[in-house]
C-alpha cells in the first residue's frame, strides 16, 4: 500500500469515527450548505514548470453536507501561470488553468479540549482541466484534460456561519503526450510528457447556510 494511499485511509478513518461520535462531543452545528471563495498564489510543478511560472490564483466552491462531517463539494479554480522567457529570447506563452471538479469533503471538528476555534477539511476529488493560452502568446493552445485533486483547509471559525482559513491544493493533471510537443519545441530543455501538477495556496472565507 502507497504512502498516499495510508494517509488517506487514515483521515478516512478519523472522518468516520468523528461521524459516529455523539452530538456533544462536536463543537459546531451542523450546516447543510456552505459556500466559499478564496484567493492566492498558484505554483507550477512538474514538467510544466520548466515553462511556466508562478501565477494568480483563485477560486470558489459549494458543499452539501450529508453528515456534520462528510460533504459533497463542487468547485472551481483558476490557476494563471506566467510564462517563462529562454536564452534564445523566445518567451512560453501565459496560461490560463481553468479546473472544474467534484469530491468528497470532510471536516474534522475541533476537540473540545481545544479553546482556539479552529477546524480542519480534506477533500478528494476529480474532474476536468482546460489548459488555454492568454491572447497574444507565440502560439494558441486550448485543450482540456482528466484532473485528480485533493486539498486541505486550516480555518478560524470567527461564528458559527463564518470560518475564515487557509489552505492548499493540488492538481495531478493527465496530459496527452502528443499535445505536449508544441511546448517541448519552445526549447531543447523541455521534455514531452503526460502528467503534471498545479498547486494553488490560497486563503478565504467560508459561508455556511443556514
Amino acid at each position: 500500500m502507497s504512502i498516499a494511499t495510508r494517509i488517506g485511509a487514515l483521515f478516512l478513518g478519523v472522518a468516520l469515527m468523528q461521524a459516529a461520535a455523539p452530538d456533544d462531543a462536536v463543537a459546531q452545528q451542523r450546516s447543510i450548505f456552505s459556500l466559499d471563495g478564496r484567493a492566492g498564489v498558484a505554483f507550477p510543478a512538474g514538467e510544466i514548470s520548466n515553462f511556466e511560472s508562478t501565477g494568480f490564483a483563485w477560486g470558489g466552491g459549494v458543499a452539501f453536507w450529508l453528515t456534520r462531517v462528510v460533504g459533497i463539494r463542487g468547485d472551481i479554480q483558476f490557476d494563471y501561470l506566467v510564462g517563462k522567457s529562454f536564452p534564445t529570447g523566445v518567451r512560453s506563452p501565459d496560461l490560463d488553468l481553468r479546473h472544474l471538479s467534484g469530491s468528497l469533503v470532510f471536516n474534522f471538528p475541533a476537540p473540545q479540549w481545544q479553546s482556539v476555534p479552529l477546524t480542519f477539511m480534506w477533500d478528494l476529488g476529480a474532474g476536468v482541466t482546460n489548459w488555454k493560452t492568454a491572447t497574444g502568446g507565440l502560439f494558441t493552445f486550448d485543450k482540456s484534460y482528466f484532473t485528480a485533486n485533493s486539498g486541505a483547509l486550516i480555518g478560524y471559525e470567527a461564528s458559527k456561519n463564518f470560518n475564515f482559513f487557509i489552505g492548499a491544493r493540488a492538481y495531478l493533471m493527465v496530459i496527452d503526450e502528443d499535445d505536449t510537443i508544441v511546448w517541448a519545441a519552445l526549447d531543447p530543455t523541455i521534455s514531452t510528457f503526460t502528467t503534471s501538477w498545479s498547486i494553488p495556496v490560497f486563503a478565504g472565507l467560508m459561508v455556511s447556510l443556514p
